[in-house]
């Protein structure tokens, strides 16, 4: 285990810099928006963005030096805290929505590049949960000293402190990271993505589901900042052990697919009784058993196009594109239905892209187990 990590030592390093001032504070924009007087269905409105925006930039941005893009990429982040710490109306959210498009690019798809680049199909679903279960530790108790600065300090003192502290990643990612450039024909990339193009729009449509929707339904039954904090520090609890233990399996053993078909089915079905729920214990229990299913979940799916596909700077940018075109199209729908507040049709719909994602990997990728 030592020397698994020692091979991600500066991906794991920088990740982890930015998921901890990510979860510290953005992880309450959806709280902050609410306290602010804005509607629910705008509470989508960053994220549809960020994704319209996101495949925007991926088209047109060609060449990449990972450690201007890295370093820009936390100057980006700090910009977005900037932005909500002098927050004016609706400008305020399209400059986050717009630097975050532009984090993507500059931040999302080199990290990933770097964190990856040494994986191999023994070790894909291992280093996808390092990657993705990582957030879950760290949301454990994270969000809950962003929730104590905003008791005590208000918004302003947590995006002011997270500007600030983004300096720090900034700094480490100069130092570590080695100035190659890489110039990747968009035309290219999408023809070597073959076979995952689909897949990858179901994936980016479902990575969203988590990180917008549940949260934003979520202050219909926990609306303060410790509650808020808590719920966050609860769903990192769950399913954090069990995403390493499953991905190490699944590593020793290869089947990707029987372990998804399973867990899509469950998360499928809890996405139906989402619809049903009208009291917080019942709330917080089905949706502790759903980001359970999901943690556990996340790293298989990764695995699944790194088993098939080569882990260089062509896969990751065509990648991301896929995924926020799935983003933007199911979130920009939901976002029509929060609007006239109707909430179960998303849940359905969420619900019928879980049925549907382990049938498109069956049917695509023949040699995933």
């Amino acid at each position: 285990m030592i020397t698994h990590f020692s091979r991600l030592k500066n991906g794991t390093v920088l990740l982890l810099m930015h998921i901890t001032l990510s979860l510290f504070s953005f992880s309450f924009l959806p709280l902050f928006l609410h306290k602010n007087g804005y509607p629910y269905y705008v509470l989508v409105l960053p994220s549809v963005l960020f994704a319209g925006f996101g495949a925007l930039f991926i088209s047109l941005i060609r060449t990449y030096n990972l450690r201007t893009f890295i370093c820009l990429g936390y100057a980006c982040f700090a910009l977005m805290a900037l932005s909500l710490f002098f927050h004016v109306s609706y400008y305020s959210i399209f400059i986050y929505s717009v630097l975050l498009a532009l984090a993507l690019v500059f931040y999302w798809i080199p990290i990933n590049y770097v964190f990856f680049h040494a994986s191999s199909t023994s070790t894909n679903a291992l280093d996808s949960s390092v990657y993705m279960a990582s957030s879950g530790f760290l949301s454990i108790f994270v969000p809950l000293g962003g929730a104590l600065v905003i008791k005590h300090g208000g918004f302003s003192w947590l995006f002011g402190l997270t500007a600030l502290f983004y300096l720090i990643p900034l700094f480490f990612a100069a130092r570590k990271i080695s100035p190659v450039t890489i110039t990747l024909p968009l035309s290219d990339g999408i023809r070597e993505f073959k076979r995952l193009r689909t897949i990858t729009f179901l994936e980016g449509s479902l990575h969203f589901f988590v990180g917008t929707i549940i949260p934003i339904y979520t202050l219909l039954f926990l609306n303060t900042e410790l509650k808020f904090g808590s719920f966050l520090g609860y769903l990192g609890l769950l399913g954090s052990i069990a995403a390493f233990l499953f991905s190490y399996h699944s590593d020793k053993t290869q089947k990707r697919l029987s372990y998804l078909t399973l867990l899509f089915a469950a998360m499928a079905l809890c996405s139906l009784l989402f619809i049903f729920i009208d009291a917080v214990s019942s709330w917080l229990m089905v949706v502790g058993l759903f980001t359970m299913l999901s943690t556990i979940s996340s790293p298989l799916r990764l695995a699944v196009s790194l088993d098939v596909k080569k882990a260089d700077l062509h896969f990751w940018k065509v990648r991301e594109l896929f995924l926020n075109i799935g983003r933007f199209v199911t979130l920009l729908i939901a976002m029509i239905f929060f609007y006239f507040q109707l909430y179960w049709p998303v849940f359905v719909m969420f619900g019928l892209i879980y049925l549907l994602y382990p049938l498109l990997v069956k049917y695509k990728l023949k040699e995933v187990k």
